[in-house]
């Protein structure tokens, strides 16, 4: 990827997303700020900032597992490592795109297969990543393993519910049948 420009940002609107500026195309402008962490524009674009791994771990690994997951691409935008995931659903391709500014992820989600020259200018534009490229990919790999791990920790956790439940409906079929022959027996004695 170019480090050069196509696109003119100099007249963009900056929203200013957990204390980082971004310059925003005239067709996403309208868009609204939530919390200071969060900007979308009709779903057409959103970027989100992710302060802490708990957030960003759940965003990631429902990208990283979708079954509208299509393609994955890495990247170079400016000083930018950038993480896109394509994903297509009922016939609406949309990309998924994780970069940093200084130690903190963002997320762009944009509609279309390709990413825009507006969005790579949104990326190129925002303050510079604090991690080499060896360690931002390092850091998506532990929150993919750690993924994993939470999707194993859940079939445990529902693998030994449904005993615990087995257990239980067994328990209660004996105390069922224990009911039965209890008054089966009182009744046929005194009746």
């Amino acid at each position: 990827m170019t480090n050069v420009s196509a696109v003119d940002s100099s007249k963009w609107k900056i929203v200013s997303i957990e204390g980082e500026d971004f310059k925003i195309p005239p067709e996403y402008e309208g868009g609204e700020l939530d919390n200071d962490s969060y900007y979308e524009e009709n779903s057409k674009l959103s970027i989100r900032s992710y302060k802490t791994d708990y957030h960003l771990l759940y965003r990631f690994g429902e990208d990283y597992t979708s079954k509208y997951l299509e393609d994955v691409k890495m990247d170079k935008i400016e000083s930018h490592d950038v993480l896109m995931f394509l994903s297509c659903f009922e016939g609406k391709y949309s990309l998924d795109i994780y970069f940093m500014c200084g130690n903190s992820t963002y997320y762009i989600s944009q509609e279309g297969d390709e990413l825009n020259e507006n969005v790579k200018e949104i990326i190129r534009t925002s303050p510079k990543q604090n991690l080499t490229s060896q360690e931002f990919y390092a850091e998506f790999y532990k929150l993919q393993m750690k993924y994993m791990k939470y999707l194993d920790d859940i079939e445990w956790v529902s693998n030994d519910l449904q005993q615990f439940e087995n257990q239980k409906n067994l328990e209660r079929q004996a105390q069922n049948d224990n009911m039965y022959w209890y008054l089966f027996g009182y009744y046929s004695n005194n009746y």
